[in-house]
């Protein structure tokens, strides 16, 4: 499986072979746990599966062994009929700095929580977001959250021609929603368990909500196995989608999202689509572009947006955009 800890492996081995440092200053304002988790390095272990063992997922006729799910220089395709040819940087990266495009965004560039949704975003605007990436000017707010930094020092080695290749391909893909959203007081107890990932704790019961998103895989090992098809819940407080839909459509005090970002939320222009994307991936967004580890030009538009959002409001909003049809 895609296993937390031989991804933190790998990504540390970027940063000792000369990758850009992400160990920037946090905000002042502590990052909210729910939406930038950090894996416990004292909480993974060694599979005791055997690595050549294969594994499978369902409805897929292929089988991938352990030993090439945890390869980062090889993105498993369980279903290579469902997109076009991938581009090698997307299927292998470039050794020894460039894990495969494929390994976190999946073949299918739909990822998870901790990544970007890519199908659906015009190609200029991937290429642009490279760009931000390399110039420092997009960070994660939470530094030890490895999946929101990765992209931080992978861009630096990547050529003109694998950024044109990735963002081609990934453009031509049609967006998918994978998660649910589920008003609810009451949500199972959950802990870091996959890369930058929240799951369920087995046999662990359940807690308040409070005042976050909880957003967790319905099955952890399908995650872990990289299938793309993997359904997530995105657990909100109770009248989150109603006050959401209202600050989404009065710009929470600044512009209507509508007015950028298109009448149906799925993009328009520069702006990209928010409909039907992961709400905690929507609420880190916000909250990055609110504390400057998004920053420049590109964000701009976005500065009187959120600048009076508190931790509420980006919850509301979050449930809302994930709760309509990507």
């Amino acid at each position: 499986m895609r296993k937390s800890i031989l991804r933190a492996a790998a990504a540390g081995a970027l940063l000792a072979a000369g990758a850009v440092s992400v160990m920037a200053a946090q905000p002042a304002h502590v990052p909210p746990a729910w939406a930038f988790p950090v894996n416990p390095p004292d909480k993974h272990s060694e599979s005791a599966v055997p690595p050549d063992k294969i594994e499978h997922v369902p409805g897929s006729t292929l089988g991938f062994t352990d030993r090439q799910l945890n390869n980062a220089f090889f993105a498993a395709d369980w279903f290579p009929n469902e997109h076009p040819p991938l581009p090698p940087v997307v299927e292998f990266g470039r050794k020894p700095l460039v894990m495969a495009c494929g390994y976190c965004h999946l073949p299918t560039g739909t990822g998870g929580p901790a990544e970007a949704a890519l199908p659906g975003l015009p190609a200029r605007y991937i290429v642009q977001q490279i760009g931000e990436f390399r110039a420092g000017r997009r960070r994660a707010a939470q530094a030890l959250m490895i999946s929101a930094n990765d992209m931080v020092k992978e861009v630096q080695h990547l050529s003109p021609a694998d950024i044109r290749a990735a963002a081609d391909f990934f453009s031509q893909l049609p967006f998918k929603s994978h998660f649910h959203v589920v008003e609810t007081d009451i949500v199972p107890r959950t802990s870091v368990l996959g890369v930058s990932v929240y799951g369920k704790i087995a046999g662990g019961g359940t807690e308040p909500i409070g005042a976050r998103i909880v957003e967790i895989p319905n099955d952890m090992r399908q995650w872990e196995l990289g299938d793309p098809h993997t359904e997530f819940t995105a657990y909100v407080p109770k009248g989150s989608i109603r006050r959401g839909q209202a600050l989404v459509a009065s710009g929470d005090g600044a512009a209507p999202c509508r007015n950028c970002h298109g009448a149906d939320l799925r993009g328009a222009g520069p702006a990209p689509p928010i409909a039907g994307r992961s709400a905690s991936y929507l609420a880190r967004q916000l909250y990055d572009i609110q504390y400057g580890t998004r920053s420049g030009p590109v964000v701009a538009p976005m500065l009187s947006e959120v600048a009076h959002m508190s931790d509420a409001d980006r919850i509301a909003i979050a449930a809302y955009l994930t709760s309509l049809p990507g």
